[in-house]
C-alpha cells in the first residue's frame, strides 16, 4: 500500500532543510530521468529543448506552415527546406507556370 504523500514531507513539507538526510535523499532517483538520460542535469536540458520546440512548431503551425514533426530535429530539416525554397524560388518561378510552381512549394514544404 502507498501513500498519498511521502512519509517525510509530512514533517519537512518543501523538503529543504539544511543538513536533513531525508530532505536529502528523497532527491535521489534510480534509473533513467525524462529523456532518457541518467544524471538530472541533462534530462532537464533536453525537455527544456523539446519545449522550445514545441513553441517553434506552434508558431509555425500559427503561419499557416507544416513542419515534419515537434522534434527539433524534424524542425531543423523543415527550416532547411524552406531556407532551400527561399534560394531558389525566384529561379523557379521564372521558369514555370503559377500553378507548376506551387504545386512543387506543396510538395517541398508540405504547405499551401
Amino acid at each position: 500500500m502507498s501513500r498519498p504523500v511521502p512519509l517525510h514531507r509530512e514533517k519537512h513539507p518543501n523538503l529543504d532543510v539544511p543538513g536533513c538526510f531525508g530532505c536529502k535523499v528523497t532527491g535521489i532517483s534510480f534509473g533513467t530521468v525524462p529523456g532518457a538520460h541518467k544524471d538530472e542535469k541533462r534530462g532537464m536540458s533536453y525537455l527544456k529543448g523539446r519545449e522550445r520546440a514545441l513553441e517553434r512548431y506552434a508558431e509555425k503551425r500559427k503561419a499557416g506552415e507544416q513542419p515534419d514533426g515537434t522534434t527539433p530535429e524534424a524542425l531543423a530539416r523543415y527550416e532547411r527546406k524552406v531556407a532551400t525554397w527561399e534560394r531558389n524560388e525566384k529561379a523557379i518561378t521564372d521558369w514555370n507556370e503559377p500553378a507548376k510552381v506551387k504545386a512543387a512549394k506543396r510538395a517541398l514544404l508540405n504547405r499551401e
